[in-house]
């Protein structure tokens, strides 16, 4: 289906406060850890840190400024997910014509053109657009799907022009709602690429203009400049040419296999930045935006082809199994190009997270991670490999 592209948006409320956090923690490519008490551009190449520790780093040389710690999502938060891969996490707002219209925390009321959009979803499934289909399609929480040209998505339900004519869904009729893109506009091109993380889940891929104590101003896909408060502000991660998120990447091959019984009876798949539940990633207090959720028995594959030098996370136990009965006993095996390089010792719900030695890949094509049985059988076995970082050659 083929749309008008329509840039721009409408913000409606004003956000104006005084950093909420205590201090602000840089993460540099080299594995230091700095902490400032502010942070902001020096011109347009380099990051300054003032207080704490005072120094100015080249942005290629900063994956992450972190300043306050993220909120759990709302049970009942839409995620409306753009053409880029933005994801904006919110309550949906009135709509007019051609538009998703979403209500977030940190940016107020966003009215979205659907050439934007890629598709709205309950409980935070994201779901590309579908570039090689014509029609819209919206599914019920039923399973039924209607397919047709959709033409609004807001509070007052999902409206689609279909061949039974016009309907309105009703919100609490809708799981997922998926908007067909066949055009081919050139896609948002930033020219200092950053992803912006909100404290309610949402998370921008956008252009950074300016950053000083209290403010960070981006372009994005749906604004020529948006500036928002840093205490509406998780993290800025910045390290794209220099670093890369395991959990970025696609295994090559899985494998995961409950204590009893076959694949088919494996009840907690693994997931990339959330808990195998689709919570969020938390050992002993410390909480990771970026990471894997895995659950005993997991096996992942990936291909480096050579292209890093070595692997940083932070490995434990999910906090959510402290609610439970088990709290779980697994450990963590890292294998390269087939041959173990680190194993960590038996870990157990609220056990404090574990910093695994800076894994040497040297060049490595292969990358094996294994999350295993240790004591017992596999209940609360829901493990987290947290800010899993990929330095490059």
């Amino acid at each position: 289906m083929l749309r008008s592209r329509v840039f721009g948006v409408v913000l409606l409320g004003s956000i104006v406060a005084e950093p909420a956090f205590s201090e602000v923690t840089v993460r540099s490519v080299d594995g230091r850890r700095l902490t400032a008490e502010a942070v902001a551009l020096a011109g347009k190449d380099a990051l300054r840190l003032t207080g704490g520790e005072a120094v100015t780093l080249p942005l290629t040389d900063v994956v992450s400024v972190e300043f306050s710690a993220p909120r759990e999502r709302a049970s009942a938060a839409w995620d409306v997910v753009l053409v880029d891969g933005s994801r904006l996490v919110g309550a949906l707002a009135a709509a007019d014509e051609d538009e998703v219209a979403i209500e977030t925390t940190e940016f107020g009321v966003l009215r979205l053109p659907l050439d934007l959009v890629g598709s709205v979803s309950r409980g935070g499934a994201a779901i590309a657009a579908r570039s090689d289909d014509e029609l819209d399609h919206v599914t019920r929480k039923s399973g039924d799907a209607l397919s047709g040209t959709v033409t609004s998505v807001g509070a007052a339900g999902v409206r689609v022009d279909g061949d039974l004519g016009a309907v309105t869904l009703a919100l609490d009729d809708v799981e997922r709602v998926v908007i067909a893109h066949v055009d081919e506009s050139a896609p948002f091109q930033p020219a200092l690429a950053v992803a912006l993380v909100a404290v309610g889940g949402s998370e921008l891929r956008a252009d950074l203009l300016g950053l000083d104590r209290t403010r960070v101003e981006v372009a994005t896909v749906f604004a020529r400049s948006l500036s928002i408060a840093l205490e509406h502000v998780v993290a800025l991660r910045l390290g794209a040419a220099r670093a890369e998120y395991l959990s970025d990447l696609t295994p090559t091959a899985v494998s995961q296999a409950p204590y009893f019984g076959g694949a088919n009876d494996f009840l907690f798949p693994w997931q990339r930045d959330r808990s195998v539940t689709g919570a969020q990633l938390v050992v002993g207090g410390r909480t990771f935006t970026k990471g894997l959720g895995l659950h005993a028995r997991t096996r992942l594959t990936y291909a480096l082809d050579g292209r890093y030098e070595r692997l940083e996370a932070v490995v434990g136990v999910s906090d959510e199994v402290l609610a439970l009965d088990a709290k779980g006993s697994i450990e963590f095996r890292f294998v390269v190009d087939g041959t173990p390089s680190w194993t960590s010792p038996v870990l157990r719900g609220g056990d404090p997270a574990v910093e695994m030695p800076a894994l040497v890949l040297a060049g490595a094509r292969e990358l094996v991670v294994e999350v295993d049985f240790a004591d017992g059988a596999d209940s609360g076995d829901r493990a987290v490999i947290g800010d899993a970082l990929l330095v490059k050659k």
